[in-house]
């Protein structure tokens, strides 16, 4: 599979093709993209248009004035937010002479300042984004605070002990520390070694789904959030999400608003959250930071405001909302042309309705899923699964009792496969799945016409949303468009897994390698030894389960109690 690592680093002469403004002068993207962040910069001042920039003073005062809207304040909601060059060029006064300045000024005081890469996984582990985290954990000066789920590579360890040993303050809100403290040796567990790093290790009394991080963030000082240096996307700290699963990683900086409401996410879950006493830490709640509006380019959507919370309390008891699925469903509605979904998980039943009557408003949309092995069910498990979940929704009489019945596992990739035009892959590579050498596609990314992207934390699933902190960031328009190109490709690589492609070897002939099902059926159908794990395919469902047959009718000891309660022990069968 080739591994796509999109690094969207702006510059004057990126080699890329010229975009026309009006009055024939000619921009670059980059030069496109560091004057619209140039324009939308809240921070900037009229003083700063006029006298630096030296724009001429109406258009430098209507610029001001469009951007911060009659209010007169910025990031308020009457905002105007410049979505490209043609809105800029409309601003009276403004020509080829001030686009001109603009763009000088722009590149030359850093502009644009959001700057975005992607790295996808399974890669070679020092290409991964392990060592891209190490990194940048190198590179922290005062503080680190993190959010995650499974933390355990060992690079990032040694990172965050160098950070420690130079005086950086470390807070870890960590799903292991609930579990490491209800150990039979909670002072050998990996939290107290955090711990005995130096590390303030915290959790809830939820699930900890998050997997993001904040450098030198603003938990001390707003005016850190454009300079704080974040790291969220579906990868665990771990060897497995490096250079096993399918995953994705973004490393995000210049980005204000999502890092004040990264920050605040964090500080509302360390105000709340319960200490792992082995190593007895000073506790500080932490004030939360006045929020920023959105603007129209990036946005993150969390599930903490599905609970509620007591000052003082350490206990969040959710209220029933549907905070990010309902950003979901408004994303599927909006869609003209594609949906991409490339999830572990489709669990959620929001969404996969959604995506149901979407398809069934535009027949002419093209929807893309792409699951994990463990979303498949036979004809006989969906059947039985609407036959469960519909009892549950007979006998029940509150909406508590609905919500449970509804959040239960219901894996809805079969029935959205019933839809024309809706097309569902799975990842494939083992007759029956186990963690200990599943290769799981690990993403939970949703795309948008190939231009708004949807990723982080998030599994597609009522159990995300209702029992789980999760964080989802949304990122589109021309300040974003390389990075959802990136993932539009990575999606359209995974899409083929294992399929037929055509290549161009070292020496420039183009070489054909055959997809690897038929070769698989035949070996199943003549060898001795038949492979129950083998290398991975996206199969649709009419082959998971032809494949499946094959496996059954050549080795009906498949199906036995050892096989079913131990597959780990058997990767092959003898015939």
């Amino acid at each position: 599979m080739r591994i796509f690592a999109a690094l969207i680093l702006f510059s004057a002469c990126s080699p890329v093709e010229d975009v026309e403004t009006e009055g024939s002068y000619t921009l670059l993207p980059s030069e496109e993209i560091a004057v619209l962040d140039l324009v939308n910069d809240r921070s900037l001042s009229f003083e700063t248009l006029d006298d630096d920039v030296k724009l001429h003073k109406r258009s430098a005062q209507r610029i001001v004035e469009l951007r911060d809207g009659e209010d007169e304040q910025a990031f308020s909601e009457d905002d105007h937010w410049f979505s490209s060059i043609d809105e800029v060029d409309a601003v009276p006064y403004i020509g080829k002479a001030s686009i001109k300045k603009l763009v000088t000024y722009a590149l030359e005081n850093g502009y644009p300042r959001h700057q975005i890469e992607s790295v996808f996984s399974p890669q070679p582990y020092d290409q991964s984004h392990v060592i891209k985290i190490a990194e940048w954990i190198d590179g922290a000066e005062e503080s680190i605070d993190i959010a995650m789920y499974s933390f355990s590579d060992g690079t990032v360890i040694e990172a965050l002990e160098d950070a420690i040993s130079r005086g950086v303050v470390v807070r870890l809100i960590y799903e292991g520390g609930n579990k490491d403290r209800l150990s039979d040796n909670p002072e050998s567990s990996r939290s107290a070694e955090f711990e005995r790093l130096g590390a303030n290790v915290r959790y809830v009394n939820k699930i900890m789904h998050h997997k993001y991080a904040l450098i030198d963030g603003p938990h001390t000082d707003l005016d850190k959030a454009p300079t704080t240096r974040i790291i969220t996307g579906s990868g665990n700290w771990s060897w497995g999400a490096a250079s096993r699963y399918d995953e994705n990683t973004l490393f995000m900086s210049g980005m204000d608003e999502v890092a004040v409401r990264l920050q605040n996410e964090f500080d509302l879950l360390w105000n709340h959250s319960r200490d792992f006493v082995q190593i007895d830490y000073d506790y500080t709640p932490s004030p939360l930071k006045p929020m920023l509006v959105d603007g129209p380019w990036a946005d993150v959507a969390l599930t903490s405001p599905n609970f509620n919370i007591s000052e003082g309390s350490t206990t969040f008891r959710l209220n029933g909302g549907n905070a990010i699925s309902d950003k979901l469903v408004a994303a599927i509605m909006s869609a003209e042309d594609r949906i991409i979904v490339g999830s572990g998980h489709l669990r959620s039943r929001p969404v996969s309705l959604a995506l149901i009557e979407r398809a069934r408003q535009k027949p002419d949309l093209q929807i893309d899923v792409y699951l994990d092995a463990q979303e498949f069910v036979s004809l006989y498990s969906h059947e039985l699964q609407v036959e469960t979940q519909n009892d549950c929704l007979e006998e029940a009489t509150t909406e508590s009792q609905v919500r449970k019945c509804l959040d239960k596992n219901f894996r809805y990739g079969y029935l959205i496969d019933q839809e024309p035009n809706i097309n569902v892959k799975y990842k494939w590579y083992s007759y029956r799945w186990h963690y200990s050498y599943a290769a799981q596609m690990h993403h939970k990314y949703l795309i948008i016409d190939n231009k708004q992207l949807w990723t982080g934390s998030y599994n597609l699933s009522d159990n995300a949303e209702h029992n789980t902190f999760e964080n989802v960031v949304m990122l589109q328009g021309p300040l974003f468009t390389p990075v959802v190109e990136a993932y539009v490709r990575n999606f359209d690589e995974m899409w083929n897994t294992g399929g037929r492609y055509l290549y161009t070897d070292g020496d420039g002939n183009q070489v054909i390698v055959e997809a690897k099902l038929p070769s698989l059926l035949d070996t199943i159908a003549t060898a001795d030894e038949i492979p129950l794990v083998f290398d991975s395919m996206a199969l649709t469902w009419d082959e998971v389960d032809n494949l499946k047959r094959t496996i059954r009718a050549n080795c009906p000891a498949v199906d036995s109690d050892d096989f079913r309660r131990n597959p780990q022990n058997h990767k092959t069968c003898e015939r």
